[in-house]
């Protein structure tokens, strides 16, 4: 059995999979500030049509024979059915602008909450560092 989600929630992710396409040729994968994040959409229903899932940094290579990496979870997204992102780690939201943070950001850092307002978007280099 499929999942759906409304458009507006689907077009919302249409900005990441486009800056995803161009860092990497892949949909769901993209590189920021030298390392590289991919996200899984959960495809659990949801009545407002919203979209969920997880976002996972790769770490370096395992050694294993096959290449394998190690994913390490980041955070989780929420875009709602109207389109509007609800949650997400500033990595994911910097994708969304393109590499760039939007003007208002919000993200969690561990046994802190820190929320800053930035009068133009910067570059997560310039602000992170």
């Amino acid at each position: 059995m499929g999942w759906s989600c409304r458009k507006d929630a689907l077009d919302a992710l249409k900005p990441l999979q486009d800056f995803c396409a161009a860092t990497t040729g892949c949909s769901n994968t993209w590189k920021l500030n030298g390392k590289e994040y991919f996200f899984e959409i959960s495809h659990k229903e949801h009545d407002d049509g919203a979209i969920t899932g997880s976002v996972v940094e790769l770490g370096s290579p395992t050694g294993a024979p096959d290449g394998a990496r190690a994913g390490y979870k980041v955070g989780s997204f929420r875009v709602d059915g109207d389109g509007k992102i609800a949650r997400a780690p500033a990595v994911f939201k910097a994708a969304l602008n393109g590499g760039k943070l939007p003007a208002k950001i919000r993200h969690t850092r561990p046994g802190k909450r820190v929320d800053a307002l930035v009068s133009e978007p910067v570059y997560l280099k310039k602000l992170f560092g």
